[in-house]
């Protein structure tokens, strides 16, 4: 029988500092593997972001031109809308002050007509809707009746008394009757509101 010392001896240590070398390497390896996955996954990642955030910026940049030229568009629509309405509110213009001028040469000549004796028309303005007569009476009577004759007109819608003044009473001459003598004067204004219809009737260049 052998003894256990007679057993030759073997030594391990260089295998095992050559498997520990193999560990480190492959250690090593990987980690160096890993970190260069990781490496390309943030350059992925960042250039995936740089390529969103372009893109977007771009996709913002046709929308801002976008609105820009809706903008532009709606602007100049205004405009447009805008002198249209102006010329609209220039013809109305027009047509209202021919057909207040027609309104007028009819209203014009009756006045003397429809003039009751003792009143006198002394002064004669008017605007675009009415006609102001101003002048002297014999009687506050004589004035009322000739407001109440404007009034009745077809192209006046009301007449108005907005004066009403005594100015004077005479005094009697050797050549003068009693009733003459005791005759007042009155100064009047009346306002004749034109009726709003005439202002449609007629049109420009038709003879009143």
């Amino acid at each position: 029988m052998m003894a256990i010392h007679d057993f030759p001896w073997i030594n391990l240590m260089p295998w095992r500092d050559a498997r520990q070398m193999r560990r480190c390497r492959l250690f090593v390896a990987s980690l160096t593997g890993l970190m260069t996955i990781t490496l390309i996954a943030v350059a992925g990642a960042a250039a995936l972001g740089s390529g969103l955030v372009s893109g977007q910026a771009q996709r913002n940049a046709r929308v801002g031109a976008g609105m820009t030229a809706l903008q532009q568009r709606i602007g100049a629509e205004k405009t447009v809308f805008a002198q249209h309405q102006q010329r609209q509110t220039i013809n109305a213009r027009a047509r209202q002050l021919h057909a207040a001028r027609i309104q007028q040469a009819r209203l014009l000549p009756g006045l003397t007509t429809s003039m009751p004796d003792g009143v006198r028309l002394d002064e004669l303005q008017y605007t675009l809707s009415t006609v102001e007569l101003q002048g002297t009476a014999g009687s506050a009577l004589q004035v009322e009746r000739w407001r109440y004759l404007l009034e009745l007109r077809e192209d006046a819608a009301r007449a108005e008394l907005q004066l009403l003044q005594l100015l004077e009473r005479q005094t009697q001459t050797q050549t003068q009757t009693q009733d003459q003598a005791s005759a007042q004067i009155y100064r009047y204004r009346i306002i004749v509101r034109l009726s709003a219809a005439g202002f449609e009737t007629g049109a420009p260049g038709a003879v009143p």
